[in-house]
């Protein structure tokens, strides 16, 4: 039976074809790429400090993606031929060197019918394992709806013309539906260039990616967070009796919410506070992986130490593992925006009206690298999906929280689904924003900042000041 890669490898190649995790784990160990941990987690090194410089992208710049790519963003464009080399170089090192090539074939399944396979060429069993990890398997494809990545953490940048500051690239060539990650790419880098993709191709199809972070409560009502500062870390709720429901890249289409991956890449930061040590045993499980983050010599456990001026380690881990039932559609009625103000002129939290939501939403696509296509496309689709759906978008201000209780953010998110966002609500002065007069666990001064201000000229003053800010931080990219 000839296979799709049949073109593309010879027969003198050893393939390995959607291997199990359990052999690409072994695979790993063999070729000293990782060590196991005490409970069968794969962990493997990072890139070493936070300096390292982040792998650019490219994209070939023609006729199929002029008009499909924000070009104001930081993309280096590539021509069709210098892509071709780069290409033509990885496929003929493979052929010298015959190295193991280990493919995958997945799919990102944006709604029940609907879907972009993505099929994996890599040398290496890592990358092979964290597509498995991360990426649905297919179980058949259409060959008109399938990229092809090329993967290979070896080869080395130097030899090409091409000007780089960094030894590593990713290459998106969306009219041959190929992709190259080339050199010593982080795992994290690889996800975002699949998210890239993702970005690009997901309008298309009425489809809105969105960076967020999913939930339920235990009556079942979905919300999404999005941290407007994509600087800042996520808040942990899991720990608050919320149900953990996806991570990082949704879709969303039809007034549903679809994860876009199979699995997470979990800051280890995200996981240095949890007091429930059974989530921990799940991400270090047989199958998962670790990367950057270090082992204890003797027990192998991992060391959740801060050390200075390295990069972030990230917890790895399949998400049909790590809980059971249904999970990959959301039906969300409420988005909770995370914002931190510390100058103390904006509320705790407050309901935006249309135009602000859409205004806050297309800022925080703005901010996301990954999010690639022409910022006049996401805003129909925000529109589109703000009128025909009854999502609440609320601001919450997570500033306040840093500065009184860890308990204070939780506990308005419950309050808020609890009620279903039905509050008696004031309109505030300067802030196009509702917020409510009273809440239960809220103290009046977080609701009504403005009250508690000695000097109500003073307040004006910052709070037009800060409105001012956002309104030019709009202006710079629309």
């Amino acid at each position: 039976m000839r296979h799709w890669w049949n073109s593309l490898l010879s027969g003198e190649i050893s393939t390995h074809v959607n291997s199990s995790r359990s052999f690409l784990i072994e695979k790993s160990i063999q070729k000293r790429l990782g060590i196991l941990s005490s409970m069968g987690s794969l962990a493997i090194e990072g890139k070493e400090t936070s300096h390292s410089p982040p792998a650019q992208v490219f994209i070939v710049r023609d006729g199929k993606s002029e008009e499909l790519i924000n070009w104001k963003k930081d993309i280096q464009p590539l021509t069709g031929k210098d892509f071709f080399d780069l290409r033509t170089h990885l496929l003929k090192r493979i052929h010298l060197l015959k190295p193991e090539i280990f493919i995958f074939e997945g799919k990102v399944q944006v709604m029940d019918t609907r879907y972009f396979g993505l099929n994996l060429i890599s040398t290496s069993p890592v990358g092979a394992l964290f597509f498995h990890i991360m990426i649905k398997p297919q179980e058949s494809i259409n060959s008109e709806d399938h990229y092809v990545i090329y993967h290979d953490p070896d080869l080395t940048m130097d030899l090409f013309d091409v000007h780089l500051k960094s030894t590593s690239l990713m290459a998106i060539n969306l009219s041959t539906k190929e992709i190259l990650m080339i050199g010593h790419l982080s795992l994290g880098e690889i996800k975002e260039g699949i998210q890239s993709l993702m970005s690009i191709l997901l309008p298309q199809q009425g489809g809105l990616p969105m960076g967020a972070r999913g939930f339920k409560d235990h009556e079942g009502n979905g919300f999404l967070v999005i941290e407007m500062d994509k600087s800042q870390d996520g808040e942990d709720l899991t720990n608050d009796g919320f149900i953990f429901s996806g991570h990082d890249q949704f879709c969303l289409q039809g007034g549903v919410v679809q994860n876009l991956f199979e699995g997470a890449y979990l800051k280890e930061s995200g996981v240095k506070e949890k007091s429930n040590e059974g989530l921990l045993l799940k991400y270090h499980q047989f199958g998962n992986m670790f990367e950057g983050i270090q082992l204890d010599e003797k027990t192998r456990d991992p060391l959740l130490e801060t050390q200075p001026d390295k990069k972030e380690g990230h917890f790895i881990f399949s998400l049909p593992d790590f809980w059971q039932g249904p999970y990959h559609a959301l039906n969300p009625s409420f988005l909770f925006l995370f914002y931190e103000d510390f100058s103390g002129v904006f509320p705790l939290l407050g309901l935006l009206e249309k135009e602000e939501a859409l205004s806050s939403l297309l800022y925080t696509l703005h901010q996301t690298p990954d999010a690639l296509s022409p910022l006049n496309i996401y805003e129909h689709l925000l529109s589109q999906f703000l009128d025909s759906h009854s999502l609440q978008v609320w601001r919450l201000n997570i500033g306040v929280e840093k500065i009184k209780d860890r308990s204070l953010i939780p506990s308005t998110l419950r309050e808020v689904l609890k009620k279903k966002g039905k509050f008696h609500f004031y309109q505030h002065s300067i802030f196009p924003i509702l917020v409510p007069t009273h809440m239960d666990h809220v103290s009046e001064k977080f609701l009504m900042p403005e009250k508690f201000w000695k000097k109500k000229h003073d307040y004006r003053e910052v709070a037009l000041r800060e409105k001012k800010q956002f309104a030019e931080k709009l202006q710079d990219f629309i």
